[in-house]
């Protein structure tokens, strides 16, 4: 443990500002090496407070079900403490809320799954009706099959719903997607305008 807050210190971190910011080890798993998201979830699940992680022995983490070596190693010498808070500070000015997996406002059915990310950034806020939400998360250089079944989808949810998607203007949609920076929303947007007719 006093390793652990030495590397607090030494990166310009204090370990209480630490134990303040619940959203510091989220972050921090996240940039570990050789640490994906099912590994992270055995960890979370091992250590329910995720500050705990980074006291740890190696002895300790060597204890979680196929937690890889260079995952261990990974957390043991974490040193980007200060780059941790950057992050931190930079989605603050964004206006952007950092939850974490262990919140209370993180959603369920995303907890539930084999590979939940560690954190997630928020722009508005989680509702209780975002548990029945569905997300389709866009590439800047999406494949073919990758737009066709996000079309699909969109094509899907509007035949279900009767309603497209979000809450922006088909002439808003369509004005944010111009560029080749956005191939997959531009495909969504497509796809809701095929639909309305």
């Amino acid at each position: 443990m006093i390793d652990a807050l030495l590397s607090y210190s030494a990166a310009g971190v204090s370990a209480s500002s630490l134990t303040q910011n619940d959203h510091a080890p989220w972050l921090a798993l996240r940039r570990v090496k050789g640490l994906g998201c099912v590994s992270f979830k055995k960890l979370a699940a091992e250590f329910a407070d995720p500050r705990k992680i980074f006291t740890a022995s190696r002895s300790a983490l060597e204890q979680v079900e196929d937690l890889r070596a260079d995952a261990i190693d990974g957390i043991v010498n974490f040193h980007e403490w200060a780059e941790v808070n950057e992050e931190i500070c930079r989605a603050r000015d964004a206006g952007i809320s950092l939850v974490g997996y262990s919140a209370a406002n993180y959603p369920e059915r995303l907890r539930a799954i084999v590979d939940p990310p560690p954190l997630l950034y928020v722009k508005g806020e989680l509702i209780g009706a975002d548990e029945k939400a569905v997300a389709i998360v866009g590439s800047r250089s999406a494949s073919d099959y990758g737009r066709r079944v996000a079309r699909d989808l969109v094509v899907a949810y509007l035949l279900v719903t009767g309603e497209p998607p979000g809450t922006e203007s088909h002439d808003q949609s369509e004005q944010k997607t111009r560029g080749p920076r956005q191939p997959l929303r531009a495909t969504l947007h497509r796809g809701i305008l095929a639909c309305a007719g």
